[in-house]
């Protein structure tokens, strides 16, 4: 496909004098002692024009090949140009694209939504399209099912790490994202091929139940509860902060779940943890149990270098 270079909407060029631009207007790049060619071009660049009309039009100005192709490798160099993929209509690229939200309740629907908005191609939302998909697949009569693209596996205080299980074993992209009053965390990303650090959701487990010896039992009541809706007191009512927290976590987590789309995975083993009040966002660096079983050899992926981190770093971004 034919690439029609386009300058980024945030850097349009704005007039600083007979020869200079200035790109975006909040301190950007500053473009001095271009000709009439190159002012031209700067005005073409809008994502429907390709260079062979880029040079026919400077050259009506006294510009030649080279002096557009100089333009367009400073504002390649400037970061200043959109990327040759991010080029290609979103809506023509993420229509072939599949993603199920699995869970129920506030978060789940704010996933949904945004993933929705985002103009990815097909987004199913609830456990169901889980349930319908792992029956087409153990059917040995059935037409092969068409694997999604993502799965992402929503829940409260944490995800039950069985529920990545069928996933797991058939090499589906997974992110796990829980909501837990005033902070939502979301991933680790689990994408294949896996490389011989990467962490599972039960690596996870592993890990804050060896910090948190209680842990197990109440996470064995919280997963046990989920699953049989048992009648009980009536949650309080969510915050007016914990109301714009979901829309807040449901927009990260569709930068991510867009970044794998487009090619782009979140590192091996990476969470965020967005939290009230400011708001705030934490990255945390998870490894591979050395005693968890999930993990098969044909799934993990030698060829890949291994990231080495300390496990649960964490490093903090507030803003």
């Amino acid at each position: 496909m034919r690439i029609r270079p386009r300058l980024r909407a945030d850097l349009l060029p704005l007039p600083r004098g007979p020869a200079a631009v200035q790109l975006g207007s909040s301190q950007g790049p500053v473009l001095d002692g271009l000709s009439e060619a190159d002012l031209v071009v700067l005005t073409l660049l809008d994502g429907t024009r390709s260079r062979a009309e880029m040079y026919a039009a400077a050259a009506a100005y006294g510009g030649t090949v080279d002096s557009v192709d100089r333009l367009l490798g400073l504002l390649t160099s400037l970061g200043a140009l959109v990327k040759p993929h991010e080029t290609l209509p979103g809506t023509w690229l993420r229509a072939q694209e599949w993603v199920i939200v699995a869970g129920a309740g506030p978060l789940a629907t704010a996933l949904f939504t945004a993933l929705r908005a985002a103009d990815v191609g097909r987004v199913s939302l609830g456990d169901w399209a889980l349930d319908e998909l792992d029956l087409a697949w153990r059917d040995p009569d059935a037409t092969p099912a068409t694997p999604p693209d993502l799965v992402v596996l929503s829940g409260e205080d944490s995800v039950d790490p069985a529920r990545a299980d069928p996933w797991l074993r058939r090499r589906v992209p997974h992110l796990a994202v829980s909501s837990a009053g005033p902070q939502v965390t979301i991933g680790p990303l689990v994408s294949f091929p896996m490389t011989e650090a990467a962490p599972c959701l039960r690596c996870l487990e592993l890990h804050r139940c060896e910090r948190d010896p209680g842990r197990p039992r109440v996470l064995a009541h919280t997963w046990s509860a989920a699953a049989s809706r048992p009648a009980g007191p009536t949650p309080a009512r969510p915050t007016g902060q914990e109301r714009a927290l979901l829309p807040a976590a449901a927009g990260l987590t569709t930068m991510v779940a867009i970044a794998l789309l487009d090619g782009r995975p979140l590192p091996a083993g990476v969470s965020l943890e967005l939290s009230e009040p400011w708001p705030r966002i934490d990255h945390r660096q998870w490894s591979r149990h050395p005693r968890c079983l999930s993990h098969r050899q044909e799934w993990v992926s030698q060829a890949t270098p291994s990231l080495r981190h300390a496990t649960a770093r964490r490093e903090t971004m507030a803003g």
